[in-house]
């Protein structure tokens, strides 16, 4: 890991330390009507299988999750001690019992 990644992980980590939603991603209007506007762009009602890179605390997964058979969302930076490995908090797997959260980095692999 280089020196900015290593800095980039803290900053985050310190954030999600903070508050379980530092972006207030669950009530701002903005995210709120951008996930409206995401699912609205969708061109069908249900798929069999997506990926979201980057599902924060997950409440756009959530929503994907209702129109999604086999969701993966990937999570790459998840303050320490309430994060398992290969696992997010287990107040999101009981939101969206049909996605699968996992903590890592697409990078490299997409």
């Amino acid at each position: 890991m280089n020196t900015m990644d290593r800095q980039s992980q803290a900053f985050f980590e310190a954030r999600y330390q903070a508050s379980s939603d530092p972006w207030q991603f669950a009530s701002s209007a903005y995210e709120l009507d951008r996930y409206q506007a995401t699912l609205e762009s969708l061109s069908r009602a249900s798929y069999r299988s997506g990926f979201e890179p980057g599902c924060s605390v997950g409440v756009l997964t959530a929503a994907l999750a209702r129109r999604i058979d086999h969701l993966i969302a990937l999570r790459h930076f998840c303050h320490r001690g309430r994060v398992r490995k290969g696992a997010l908090p287990r107040t999101m797997q009981r939101r969206d019992p049909s996605a699968r959260y996992r903590r890592g980095s697409a990078r490299g692999h997409i």
